[in-house]
């Protein structure tokens, strides 16, 4: 009995991953379960590739730390996406001060840089069609910090993103 017993403790904390790192994150968000972050993490790369992708039900748990992402294009700002029916939980066991955050840094007369959060669904735009997700907060905050430079049209920042039907965004807080 014992031995079971330490089998499923074992189960369980693999399921549940302390990140410090990108690499970590992502490879921790490939497989879903528990992420605490016990440091600042900016995201890195390029396009929607950038972006902390969930396709399997995760909690995210910020810690009092941020998760962020500078982008200077003028689309793909995305921080987080949610899709694949997935759930995305997001808490903050810390003292409040953890936050999920996107700057853009593009924005000039030929363009209209903008910054987004999270994206919850995928999209095929006019073609129909896409999946679903789910975000639930439960603490933490959303930054969409205003586009540097932006021109005079520059479509400014967006928290939250709803792309299909059947996604959803819940404030527990």
């Amino acid at each position: 009995v014992l031995a079971l017993i330490a089998v499923f403790a074992m189960a369980g904390s693999a399921l549940a991953a302390d990140v410090t790192d990108e690499i970590s994150l992502r490879q921790q968000a490939e497989t879903g379960g528990a992420i605490t972050l016990t440091g600042d993490i900016e995201l890195t790369g390029s396009g929607d590739n950038r972006a902390l992708n969930i396709t399997k039900d995760t909690v995210l748990d910020l810690n009092g730390h941020m998760l962020s992402r500078t982008s200077d294009e003028a689309g793909n700002t995305f921080v987080i996406i949610v899709k694949d029916e997935a759930t995305l939980t997001i808490n903050d066991s810390s003292n409040g001060s953890g936050k999920i955050v996107s700057t853009n840094t593009h924005g000039d007369a030929d363009t209209k840089g903008y910054s987004r959060v999270i994206k919850i669904g995928s999209s095929t735009y006019n073609k129909g069609g896409g999946t679903g997700g789910t975000v639930v907060m439960n603490g933490g905050n959303l930054r969409s910090a205003p586009v540097t430079n932006p021109a005079p049209d520059a479509w400014g920042g967006y928290g939250v993103v709803l792309y299909a039907d059947g996604s959803a965004a819940t404030d527990k807080t």
